[in-house]
């Protein structure tokens, strides 16, 4: 049993009841359908329905009542019967629907969740409607309702046609509803097509083939259930060719003008096609058009359907005008009265008719001009009318409050001013006055900052002396108006000083007399002594500017300013005429040309101030002083033009521009120079040095210049007199004179003063290579050290250096990159450089086969190649020393072959011999791999290959000797017990066995690549059997011969050879492997 969701929405449950509805069917040729009689009872079923949707399935559960078949019922999702789309319990199809099972309908994939779902009871052949999710379905059943047809749309067709019904309208329309057209006497016309939308709409078509014209009913029958008929409800129409006709309106009025057109046309017209006069063109069935130019125009209508067309036209139908719209402006539109506005027309529609209103009460206050001019006389706001007419409308255009007129302002008088002017406290009297009556108010301003009076008239006291602008402003309506009254108070004149304050009998010197209350105008001057000044200038009220007049004596005068009103001032003897002045001596009367020597001057009559000063050669001397009036001090300047001597005038000038001259009273005179140091005081033979030479009275020009050691310094400039720059010229070694001679050919010697010091020179450095990790000790050796202040190795400083003498240098050297390099050693003479003196080298060792790539700023490769040394027989012979090579490669490049060798394996089989070894290779550079170890019964000597040789058998012979090795001892049998001879070594060859000692290995020799503390390479011991003593392995690697055992492994990277084997059919210890060591640079 399956129950939805409770939570599941739009969920409703429908109890159905029993209803009883009769439906009779009575027909011999009529067919009604009478709803709610009831003349037999019918039963019908009972059902509680719980119907739930999603937005994927319909779900709806049998919760009670009867059961049904699937012939008794329709399901229908908003009026469609999907009854065979619902599935039983999850299963497609079913036959009967009991309490408890579920019938399941699935929402295609985008369609909406239906809003209606029904379900209705088919049985005795009426359906009924049990139960619904819809409108009024709660508390029980409802009945199928007849249909109810209401409209159809269209409702008219041609005869013939074929009609398209888009909205057949009414109520309780179902899914497989039939739709017809009927009419007494005439055959049924059914429609196709037939689409319920909803249960209020239809969609369908009528074929109108044969139709009769005029009224058809349309009637709607439900699937097993009544019908519904809308009586004449569709129209067939005669195929007729339609008569054109229309109405428009409005058909007149002003531009634009938008008139509505209908249609009136008869027998059905299918399409229209208007052409309104302008231009303009519709084939709406009511369109409309809008007119935008003035004109009359006529119109057309051409109305067509299947069987014809038909046109009319209206000529002169529509009339359109353009109107007169009012519009104007004024200017000004406000003023004082008696103000004259100028109205500008700017109507538009062409108006011929003017009438304009002013507003105002003037007696002519119209006008009918199309711009007039209207003068306001009196105040007030005004509004301004303009109506404008044309032939076919008119308008007007009221402006209210256009026109402000105001009152004029007024204008100001000042009368009977009592006094204008005088002396503090000053009473003055006013009356006022002003135009444009009534005055609001009176408003006095004394300019002087006291309070202002409101009165018409006025009275006032001025308390101190002054310029005053007296303002009177009267304000009415229309504005205000002021009046100005100038008021002179007039000063009391001070006198503070006046300068210079003396001068000649004959006047003109400029004087400025400095005081408080100067007012010019009127009685304004200045008197001397009486006798008025000249020039008289008022700069301010402290302030005059003016020329003395002549004096007849001398001495002390009054100085009076008088004001404009006739005010004074006294500076009682406050400007004094004097006498010339006169020149008697100046001592000392010499001095040098550079100035600065102090004088003093003996005359009469000096008088300081103003433009008082002394010149001597027209220049002015410093630090003047007027001591009294016979004594001057001062300091003389230096000579024009500079440098220059000889005998020069004094002018002493007194404040007033008077003069006296002493001629050629001075004179210039100069001194020898004087030298007192040079620094620096060394430099190199080869001269360039900058110097700076102290000393005194240094004077350019003429013969001056500079030598040391005789010869010429360039560059030479006196910076001052006490200072000279110069660059020393090219000299030999040893002191020099510095000699400076000054323009008069005067001179100053520096005895000694400067020491030209040799170039350095470089001979050798010991040892001239080293790591590139720096750090090795180093001694240099050359000339010239002394003194020397650094030492660099490719551009690197030493890390330390020790001068120890003139001719040797011991430093200690830099970290620096692989190559050769310069040494340089710097000194006050100069630099010494030893060209590519030192190589700093890398060492690198390689104990398997390789490449090597030859680094850039390499010149020089040192290499030391050893071969790998020979394996020891069996009871036999220690292996020999591998071949070792040693050398020096350059111009080395690109990529290098790299081969390192091992030695010969000693012999195990009967075949009683050892094999050659193999070579190591550097470059160009082999060295061959030594010879392994011979065996026991040995009848003859087996030798390794070129290197070490291999030691000899145990009953005869000795090893033989190898190219760059040594020979083997001989062997030695003791009855049947074996004895083997030492393998040879790359520096001493091996020892012979003894009757109960087995043969040494030879030792090998010492590596001749500086950097390498390795030894190279020893040759293996000799074996024996055990009641014997093996043989040892030679120094460098060789190993130790077996004793009844195998022999030890010569040393790896040595070149050592094996130890020969005490064991039957082995063979001895493996012979080391090789080496290559180089050392670039």
């Amino acid at each position: 049993m399956n129950h939805p969701p409770a939570a599941e929405r739009a969920v409703s449950e429908i109890i159905g009841a029993l209803i009883l509805i009769s439906v009779i069917v009575a027909g011999i040729a009529l067919v009604g359908v009478i709803m709610f009689s009831q003349p037999q009872p019918q039963k019908i079923p009972a059902l509680n329905a719980i119907i739930s949707t999603n937005a994927q399935t319909v779900n709806i559960y049998h919760n009670g009542g009867d059961s049904f078949s699937v012939e008794d019922l329709q399901l229908l999702l908003n009026g469609q019967d999907l009854t065979s789309a619902f599935k039983e319990d999850g299963s497609a199809g079913w036959s009967t629907w009991s309490v408890g099972q579920s019938l399941t309908y699935d929402i295609p994939s985008g369609n909406p969740v239906p809003s209606l779902i029904q379900i209705v009871y088919k049985g005795g052949g009426v359906s009924h409607l049990i139960a619904s999710n819809g409108e009024g379905s709660s508390g029980g059943a409802l009945p199928v309702q007849a249909p109810v047809v209401t409209s159809i749309t269209p409702n008219t067709g041609l005869g013939g046609s074929v009609v398209s019904i888009t909205n057949l309208a009414g109520l309780n329309f179902f899914t497989g509803a039939m739709v017809k057209l009927t009419r007494a006497g005439y055959a049924d016309i059914p429609a196709s097509g037939v689409v319920v939308v909803s249960s209020s709409q239809i969609t369908c078509a009528f074929n109108l083939a044969g139709a009769a014209p005029g009224a058809w009913n349309i009637v709607v029958t439900n699937p097993n259930g009544p019908s519904g008929t809308l009586a004449n409800g569709f129209t067939v129409v005669a195929a007729i060719p339609p008569v054109a006709a229309f109405t428009g309106t409005p058909l007149t009025g002003p531009i634009p003008l938008t008139v509505s057109f209908t249609d009136q046309s008869t027998n059905i017209p299918t399409s229209w096609y208007w052409n309104f006069g302008d231009g303009h063109y519709s084939t709406l069935k009511n369109p409309t058009n809008t007119y935008t130019s003035a004109g009359n125009y006529s119109v057309s209508l051409t109305a067509t359907n299947d069987w014809g067309s038909n046109i009319t036209l209206k000529s002169g139908y529509i009339f359109t005008y353009i109107p007169a719209i009012a519009n104007f402006t004024g200017t000004p539109t406000s003023g004082p009265k008696s103000l004259t506005v100028s109205f500008t027309d700017l109507s538009t529609g062409s108006p011929f008719s003017f009438y304009w209103k002013f507003g105002d009460i003037a007696i002519v206050n119209t006008s009918t001009a199309q711009n007039p001019g209207h003068t306001y006389d009196t105040v007030g706001v005004y509004s301004v009318n303009l109506t404008v007419a044309n032939s076919y409308s008119s308008s007007s255009l009221v402006r209210t409050g256009y026109i402000n007129v105001t009152q004029p302002p007024p204008t100001a008088y000042i009368l009977n001013t009592t006094p204008t002017s005088g002396l503090p406290p000053l009473t003055v009297s006013w009356l006022g006055l002003a135009s444009n009556a009534p005055i609001s108010s009176w408003l006095w301003n004394f300019g002087d900052g006291s309070p202002q009076v409101t009165t018409q008239n006025a009275n006032h006291i001025f308390t101190s002396s002054g310029t005053y602008n007296v303002s009177l402003t009267a304000t009415n309506a229309g504005g205000s108006g002021t009046a100005y009254q100038l008021i002179t108070v007039y000063y009391t004149p001070t006198f503070t000083s006046i300068t210079p304050n003396s001068g000649p009998l004959a006047g003109g010197t400029a004087v400025v007399i400095r005081g408080t209350n100067f007012a010019d105008g009127g009685a304004f001057g200045v008197t001397i002594g009486g006798a008025a000044a000249t020039s008289v200038v008022r700069v301010n009220a402290t302030y005059i500017t003016a020329v003395t007049p002549v004096s007849p004596t001398t001495g002390a005068k009054d100085v009076v300013i008088t004001n404009n009103g006739g005010q004074t001032a006294t500076g009682t003897g406050a400007f004094t005429y004097v006498a010339l002045p006169t020149f008697t001596s100046i001592t000392p009367n010499s001095g040098l040309p550079a100035g600065g020597t102090a004088v003093t001057i003996v005359g009469t009559n000096f008088v300081s101030g103003g433009s008082f000063g002394v010149t001597i050669g027209g220049i002015a001397a410093t630090s003047v002083v007027r001591v009294n009036s016979t004594h001057i001090t001062a300091v003389t300047p230096a000579s024009s033009p500079p440098g220059s001597t000889g005998a020069r005038n004094v002018v002493i000038t007194n404040n007033d521009g008077q003069t006296a001259t002493g001629t050629n009273a001075y004179t210039y005179v100069t001194l020898p120079p004087t030298f007192t140091t040079i620094t620096p005081t060394s430099g190199p033979t080869t001269g360039g040095t900058s110097v700076t030479i102290i000393g005194g009275n240094f004077v350019s020009g003429g013969s001056f210049g500079v030598t040391i050691g005789g010869a010429a310094a360039t560059s030479v400039v006196r910076v001052s007199s006490t200072q000279i720059t110069a660059v020393t010229p090219a000299g030999t070694a040893g002191a020099k004179n510095v000699v400076i001679t000054n323009n008069d050919g005067q001179t100053a010697t520096g005895t000694n003063a400067y020491t030209y010091i040799a170039v350095p020179t470089f001979t050798s450095i010991t040892p001239a290579l080293g790591p590139i990790a720096g750090g090795t000790a180093v001694t240099i050796t050359g000339t010239g050290f002394t003194g020397a202040t650094a030492v660099t190795f490719g551009g690197t400083a030493a890390t330390t250096f020790t001068v120890v003498s003139g001719t040797s240098i011991t430093a200690t050297t830099p970290a620096h990159a692989v190559g050769t390099y310069n040494v340089v050693i710097t000194t006050p003479g100069g630099t010494a450089t030893g060209t590519g003196a030192y190589h700093y080298y890398v060492i690198m060792s390689f104990t398997s086969s390789t490449s090597w790539a030859v680094p850039a700023n390499v010149n020089t490769v040192e290499y030391l190649v050893v071969a790998g040394g020979g394996g020891g027989g069996r009871y036999g012979g220690g292996g020999g020393a591998g071949g070792f090579r040693t050398g020096t490669l350059t111009g080395l490049s690109g990529t290098q072959t790299v081969t390192v060798g091992g030695g010969g394996a000693g012999s195990t089989s009967s075949t009683l011999k050892g094999t050659n070894g193999d070579n190591s290779v550097f470059s160009t550079i082999t060295a061959t791999g030594g010879g392994g170890g011979g065996s026991s019964g040995d009848t003859a000597v087996y030798s390794g290959a070129s290197g070490g040789s291999g030691g000899g058998g145990s009953r005869s012979g000795t090893g033989g000797t190898g190219t760059q090795g040594n020979n083997g001892g001989a062997g030695y049998e003791n009855g049947n017990r074996y004895l083997g001879g030492g393998g040879g070594g790359s520096g001493v060859g091996g020892t012979a066995a003894t009757t109960t000692v087995a043969g040494n290995g030879g030792a090998g020799t010492a590596s001749s690549l500086s950097g390498s503390s390795v030894t190279y390479a020893g040759g293996g011991g000799g074996g024996c059997n055990s009641q014997y003593t093996p043989g040892a392995g030679g120094t460098g690697g060789g190993g130790a011969g077996g004793d009844g055992a195998v022999g030890t492994a010569g040393t790896d990277g040595t070149g050592g050879g094996g130890g020969g084997s005490g064991a039957a059919n082995r063979a001895g210890g493996d012979g080391g492997n090789g080496i290559i060591i180089i050392k670039y640079y």
